[in-house]
């Protein structure tokens, strides 16, 4: 993780990294506590081998600051109690009183929740608790999100979601302007207009026919 200094690059510094702080893996977003002294990353995932984290990391910024070599003070293990489960936590945040850590972890489908003093001491409890991200099969028949991450399959955790919407443009489509889109995959051979739905998954347009 790059440490820059900010008035140096303000001023058009062309080198403002003060420090570069080793994590266990890719981080993926970072967080500052209220009070500004600490800086949490969620070592999320590497983009150069097949490996997800699992782990956060605690910044001292003042140690940052000075570009100290031991600017990590620490590293919690997080959504799993085995260093071999891969987790892979997602971007952290503070409380409001700044005491606990909430890290959410895609591939566990669960929330940690990490004790700063603890951390800071060293202490292998620092994740205080651990709360599952689970759902029960759906009434309707619809599966419930795959265990193998928070997203999931595309049909499973849009099922639900698809069926209300399709329900309510279908009940609006007196209402709707039917006229010929400009795209043809857009539009039926009658002319009138389908609704496109974009999902939050990489993007997929799924269509639904009116």
């Amino acid at each position: 993780m790059s440490v820059i200094d900010l008035e140096q690059a303000l001023a058009g510094d062309k080198t403002p990294e003060i420090i570069r702080v080793p994590t266990q893996i890719g981080p993926w977003g970072i967080t500052t506590s209220p009070n500004g002294r600490w800086v949490v990353a969620a070592n999320r995932e590497s983009q150069q081998v097949a490996f997800e984290g699992n782990t956060i990391s605690i910044i001292d910024v003042d140690l940052a600051r000075a570009a100290a070599p031991n600017a990590e003070v620490a590293r919690v293990l997080v959504g799993t109690s085995d260093p071999n489960v891969q987790t892979r936590p997602f971007i952290p945040s503070f409380t409001p009183d700044g005491k606990f850590i909430i890290v959410p972890n895609f591939r566990a489908n669960n929330v940690s929740i990490v004790d700063l003093d603890m951390a800071l001491a060293g202490n292998s409890g620092a994740e205080v608790a651990r709360i599952p991200l689970t759902r029960p099969p759906e009434a309707d028949g619809c599966a419930p999100s795959s265990s193998k991450g928070l997203g999931g399959h595309l049909g499973r955790p849009l099922c639900r979601h698809l069926r209300r919407a399709a329900n309510h443009f279908r009940a609006e489509r007196d209402g709707m302007d039917h006229r010929p889109a400009d795209a043809n995959r857009c539009r039926h051979g009658d002319g009138r207009r389908q609704r496109p739905l974009w999902s939050c998954c990489g993007g997929t347009e799924v269509i639904i026919e009116l």
